[in-house]
């Protein structure tokens, strides 16, 4: 799964999680934020799990896990941001186009919101892509850990070692 090299790897993230806690396997499935629907509500005994106070990134924890709150936010003017934004903003544009209204002037609650809504989205994306290479450099770090015979420290070489003889020519 990883190449092994001779060379130490770059750590290409500035921000490397911290190592993941060991999970405990939990005896009995947990019933605290479930009920059942029973023949009372018409249901077939179906569970049901109760809603999250903290709304929609709660229910969404393949998004961003919980661990992802030890790293630091990105700012909030960043690239995936600003492109979005722009992208949400020439959508609505072409809204306009496409249903023959006046492209800039109409419409512009139309325009504020799908910028707000790329700008948001491009927030949460880059957020989720610097959780995944803090994650990669956690691995490969831990990987480079345990492997520290795969991973030797190259010996060093003075510079006169490195260059040839110098014999010039007349």
């Amino acid at each position: 799964m990883y190449r092994t090299t001779s060379l130490p790897l770059p750590c290409c993230h500035p921000f490397v999680l911290p190592p993941a806690p060991r999970q405990q396997r939990r005896t009995r499935p947990a019933l605290s934020g479930t009920r059942l629907r029973g023949s009372a509500s018409g249901g077939r005994g179906q569970r049901r799990t109760a809603r999250s106070p903290l709304g929609a990134a709660a229910a969404m924890p393949f998004f961003l896990p919980d661990e992802a709150r030890s790293l630091p936010p990105p700012p909030l003017v960043n690239k995936g941001s600003v492109w979005l934004g722009l992208t949400g903003w020439l959508a609505a544009l072409l809204d306009n186009g496409f249903a023959h209204r006046p492209v800039l002037r109409a419409g512009v609650h139309r325009q504020i919101l799908f910028v707000t809504v790329g700008w948001f989205a491009g927030y949460f994306l880059v957020k989720r892509t610097e959780y995944v290479h803090a994650k990669l450099d956690r691995e490969l770090l831990d990987y480079v850990r345990r492997h520290p015979e795969d991973f030797k420290e190259p010996e060093k070489k003075r510079i006169g070692e490195l260059l040839e003889d110098f014999y010039p020519v007349r």
